[in-house]
């Protein structure tokens, strides 16, 4: 394994390197850092010229940059050190080591002053602690973080006219949004079920109908299937049409015609799908980061949170709970909803409906999500509401899913109901009406 840099000109060239390796990633994970942070003059003319080629959408690489590196009078051997590279999902932790740097030098500026001071016999001693204080005050990395109650409740009170933030993006399932409110930014989804249930069907489903009714944009990061089998789903899906039976269908080319029509829909949506098996989470991280600084994204789905490769010798547990930090990182970070599909332990099979304690080699995950979407096939007759339990069939009831939103950190819990088309691979809003209207039972939505 490759040594953290200890000093602080070898941190500040690791920064720099990761910035060339990864600027989406860097600056996210080092938004404050500016020139003056940096101890050496050169580097921090060199990051502040990284910043202005971001700021004017120009590339930065390696080869890019090497103008501007030898204006700034650097040798790339100086950037080389015995660590070789500074990686960009460390890049926090150099923002960090940089600025206490930053903050000693400064105190001892800030010393020397006040020793200056406090022996000019003309100076007032109010006066030196005022200035003391005010230097104090103004020595702080996360300026842009700080906001006064008067400027953050006048963006809470505007914020409530904006759909986007009070219902967010809509599923397209009017029970789970009633629940829900919607897909906000900034906020992580877990959809966890056991094997066959439908989540990989429903988060699918979920992004195709935001990204193609909202014009939003999303990304799909296949850890388990081929983005060919997720789109034939996709269009299987948003058709109505079982697409695996078409060779002994007598209507094939109906059929054909209508998933072709399906397919060219979704086409048109703003989707980017990501087929790799065995990504970390920091790769998963840097691909957010790199679509999203080309093309901004409101949703990202992972499927799923368990196939996350490890990036170091470490347990399961802690492995899939530095995974799950890593996406709801990712979601603050870019301002986006992450969807995470996730498995249930084993003993969610031996109960009627599973809990949050049955999600996969993880507490971490309950922790992180910010909703919590929990999948059930074996649901039973008095599950349902009272008006629905006489007018539904027994094969009715054994294509219906129960949603439990167990977690909903902005709202209420609840639970609703799904009908799953196993053909279609699809799922839909139970239409369930009274039959006769001397009961006066309301009608289910």
């Amino acid at each position: 394994m490759l040594p953290m840099p200890n000093g602080t000109e070898e941190v500040e060239a690791a920064i720099l390197n990761a910035v060339i390796s990864n600027a989406p990633v860097t600056l996210a994970a080092a938004p404050d850092l500016r020139e003056k942070h940096f101890s050496n003059g050169n580097y921090g003319q060199l990051w502040s010229r990284i910043l202005t080629r971001v700021a004017d959408h120009k590339g930065v690489d390696i080869t890019l940059v090497d103008a501007d590196r030898e204006a700034c009078g650097i040798r790339w051997e100086e950037l080389h050190g015995k660590y070789v590279f500074g990686v960009p999902w460390n890049a926090a932790y150099y923002a960090e080591q940089i600025w206490q740097g930053y903050a000693r030098r400064q105190l001892s500026e800030l010393g020397e002053v006040l020793h200056q001071r406090a022996n000019d016999s003309d100076q007032n001693t109010e006066s030196i602690m005022t200035y003391a204080k005010e230097q104090l005050d103004g020595l702080h990395l996360l300026e842009s973080n700080l906001e006064t109650t008067e400027t953050i409740f006048a963006k809470a009170a505007q914020s409530f006219e904006d759909t986007t933030l009070t219902h967010g993006l809509l599923s397209g399932f009017r029970t789970l949004d009633k629940i829900t409110g919607g897909f906000r930014p900034g906020e992580m989804w877990v959809v966890a079920a056991r094997p066959s249930v439908g989540k990989s069907s429903i988060v699918g489903q979920m992004l195709s109908q935001v990204c193609c009714t909202s014009g939003a944009s999303g990304l799909m990061v296949n850890l388990e299937q081929t983005n060919l089998a997720i789109a034939r789903r996709m269009a299987s899906a948003r058709a109505g049409v079982c697409h695996t039976t078409l060779p002994f269908s007598t209507e094939r080319e109906t059929k054909i015609a209508a998933l072709k029509l399906a397919a060219s829909e979704i086409a048109k949506a703003k989707i980017t799908f990501s087929q790799r098996a065995g990504q970390t989470a920091a790769q998963i991280t840097s691909l957010a980061h790199r679509i999203h600084w080309q093309n901004p994204l409101n949703l990202i789905v992972v499927d799923y949170l368990q196939l996350i490769a490890m990036e170091h010798r470490q347990d399961r547990y802690s492995a899939i709970t530095q995974a799950s930090q890593s996406m709801k990182r990712i979601a603050v970070e870019l301002n986006v909803t992450t969807i995470v599909v996730s498995q249930l332990n084993r003993a969610a099979m031996d109960s009627d409906h599973p809990a949050m304690h049955h999600l996969r080699e993880s507490g971490g995950i309950e922790q992180d999500a910010d909703v919590i979407l929990l999948m059930s096939r074996n649901v039973k007759r008095d599950d349902l509401p009272i008006s629905w339990r006489d007018q539904v069939t027994d094969d009715y009831l054994s294509r219906l899913v129960r949603i439990d939103v167990a977690k909903n950190r902005d709202g209420a819990r609840g639970e609703c109901f799904l009908e799953f088309d196993a053909p279609c691979t699809r799922f839909l809003t139970p239409e369930i009406r009274k039959t006769e209207k001397k009961k006066g039972l309301p009608y289910a939505d």
